[in-house]
């Protein structure tokens, strides 16, 4: 299975994770943890590509900066991507149930489109 058809498949997951309401602990703690396993494969499957276009950066920033360089992330949303990477950062401190919630919020609303047309621009040609 290559970086994008896991990539690809977290976010279907995390889609579905979302579809639901989201009204127990346990439904939070999906969410959050599909949105965590799903942006890390997102920066890898954009690193795979970055490499390919003959980029060397590595860690999810540098991905990023590559990714924009190259084209494959709109520049348009470059400070989206940079709150998701944030929003990533802040799954250690969810044992806070407002934040926990928040999270979920901005998951659902903001970062799940995202990744969403990341796959998309990928599948189709290589760019997000």
């Amino acid at each position: 299975m290559t970086a994008l058809e896991k990539f690809a498949t977290a976010v279907g997951s995390l889609r579905e994770f979302v579809s639901e309401p989201v009204e127990t602990k346990r439904d939070v703690a999906g969410v959050l943890q599909g949105f965590g396993t799903a942006v890390e494969l997102a920066w890898k499957a954009l690193q795979q590509r970055t490499t390919e276009l003959g980029f060397t950066q590595r860690g999810p920033r540098l991905v990023l900066q590559a990714s924009l360089q190259a084209g494959l992330v709109p520049s348009d949303v470059a400070e989206l991507w940079a709150e998701m990477f944030e929003d990533r950062n802040l799954l250690a401190h969810t044992y806070r149930p407002e934040m926990a919630l928040d999270l979920v919020d901005r998951i659902a609303n903001q970062h799940l489109p995202l990744l969403e047309a990341a796959v998309k621009g990928l599948q189709s040609q290589g760019g997000v």
